[in-house]
């Protein structure tokens, strides 16, 4: 995994056999083809822009790079669908603006408005995600691994605004 952003450092990052690219931002559609091509894995973290824009509306200059960052970052999500990249979701919790659990509901939010399908959000966030961890032993179903899963109500075209309201996560040992 690696955190990278830019085309030169994202490059090098693949060069050096990195499996993920976390945020990626400016990186451009040749590390995006490299990366279609030998399956890396990218976490693009567009959310995190667009909650600094909010943050600083109407305070700071910096809000118009923000957006300008934010839009950008889309585009190269756009693409990537596209090509077949493995986009993962992701919040950069912990940031300014950017809440644990919340921030990842705001970046699935992100991706459901750039057109992946509910099913396929569901996959990106549980199955690809589990695929590209390091603890990716712990998430297969199989006997004496602990299962936990969150059900909430509503229909599933639904889900990710439901997953801000009540919920019930099970966690079954």
């Amino acid at each position: 995994m690696a955190h990278a952003n830019g085309y030169i450092p994202v490059n090098l990052a693949i060069q050096a056999g990195c499996d993920s690219i976390e945020h990626g931002f400016f990186m451009g559609r040749d590390n995006l083809n490299i990366m279609a091509d030998k399956q890396i894995a990218w976490i693009p973290t567009a959310y995190t822009m667009k909650s600094y824009s909010e943050i600083l509306k109407n305070k700071n200059p910096e809000y118009d790079i923000c957006l300008r960052n934010y839009f950008d970052q889309l585009e190269q999500i756009n693409y990537a669908k596209q090509i077949g990249v493995i986009v993962l979701p992701g919040s950069d919790a912990g940031t300014c603006g950017i809440n644990h659990g919340q921030g990842l509901i705001q970046e699935l939010k992100v991706l459901s408005e750039l057109g992946y399908s509910v099913q396929n959000l569901i996959k990106m966030a549980a199955y690809n995600s589990a695929r590209h961890s390091v603890f990716e032993e712990n998430f297969i179903i199989k006997p004496d691994n602990i299962a936990s899963f969150i059900a909430v109500k509503g229909k599933p075209e639904e889900l990710i605004d439901n997953l801000l309201m009540n919920k019930i996560v099970y966690k079954l040992e």
